[in-house]
């Protein structure tokens, strides 16, 4: 991380990593995130190597732009898939440090692109969306259904 710029790593054992440990905050209850996330500028997602490979973006992703800071995530599946590939994507330890420097240096930037994301996530990835398209998903099994047997 470049050294004008603060950092935390909440999680367990962290601590462990020698070049990490500085950074450490321990682990932080589910419900606590949204307090965790309202004091950041910027997330970095590390996508999990088994859920990257599916496309698959951690619930972090969606909870932590809602909360109204910009995300930079590893799994450009999930950032094509879900964002429209507008979540920056680093593929690299360079890559990763000079889209943190950009977005923590020019901040109307940062802010634009995490409104549009967060506006994605409000419109197509909350619960009443999620529900709405499940209801949806009944309706056509259900009318498949009954044109299968009649």
């Amino acid at each position: 991380m470049p050294p004008e710029l603060r950092g935390a790593i909440y999680g367990k054992g962290w601590h462990a990593q020698p070049n990490l440990a500085m950074l450490d905050k321990g682990f932080v209850r589910y419900a606590n995130l949204p307090h965790v996330y309202r004091q950041a500028a910027i997330v970095i997602d590390d996508a999990n190597h088994v859920t990257k490979a599916w496309g698959s973006a951690n619930s972090s992703v969606f909870d932590a732009l809602a909360a109204g800071c910009l995300v930079i995530t590893n799994s450009e599946s999930a950032s094509l898939d879900a964002f429209n590939g507008e979540l920056p994507i680093y593929r690299s330890n360079n890559d990763l440090a000079q889209l943190v420097a950009h977005y923590a240096n020019d901040q109307k930037s940062r802010a634009d692109l995490q409104e549009r994301l967060r506006n994605i996530v409000l419109a197509r990835n909350c619960y009443s969306y999620r529900a709405f398209e499940f209801g949806l998903h009944l309706e056509w099994c259900v009318a498949r259904k009954h044109s299968d047997s009649g």
